[in-house]
């Protein structure tokens, strides 16, 4: 008896020809722009820079933003031989929307500290913590940078988003 583990993929089925742009759940991934205006502030105001990678980023997000109903492949049946249907609390890799709700998940995790985004760049967020500090936070799906004036800046963002999912 030793610990077995598996991994959930789920294939996301359009029943349409639409692509996840024209729906509204295409994945936010930062610009080259967005990266160089970080590593340049950060260089600029002699920042420090951290990272974490957040393991398994998917499977601890809500779903917030869409009902996700998933369908159990036909070798899975209940008594009578019926399909099984999963009602989806949280995104599972393969799911088109799990990048963007990551990213709505991440926004209201950090949004505590002052920090926000906007719409032409999603995953670079800005503002000055409690302390005063400026900070700044990219994300690149599941890799976090954050930079700030202070080791202990950045501790306290990797702490409170530590809290939510679990990082490495």
């Amino acid at each position: 008896g030793g610990i077995t583990r598996s991994r959930i993929v789920i294939k996301d089925v359009a029943k349409n020809s639409d692509s996840a742009r024209t729906l509204g759940i295409s994945s936010p991934t930062p610009s080259s722009d967005a990266l160089q205006t970080f590593l340049g502030l950060a260089g600029y105001y002699d920042l420090l820079v951290g990272s974490a990678d957040v393991t398994a980023a998917f499977m601890a997000t809500p779903l917030r933003t869409r009902n996700v109903v998933a369908k159990l492949p036909m070798s899975l049946t209940d008594q009578d031989g019926r399909s099984i249907y999963l009602h989806l609390k949280k995104a599972l890799n393969g799911l088109r929307s799990a990048s963007q709700e990551w990213t709505v998940f991440l926004t209201e995790i950090i949004s505590v500290l002052g920090l926000s985004s906007d719409d032409i760049e999603p995953c670079l967020f800005s503002g000055r913590l409690k302390s005063g500090g400026m900070c700044l936070v990219m994300s690149y799906v599941d890799d976090i940078l954050v930079a700030a004036e202070s080791e202990r800046d950045i501790e306290l963002v990797l702490s409170l988003i530590g809290q939510k999912v679990v990082l490495k």
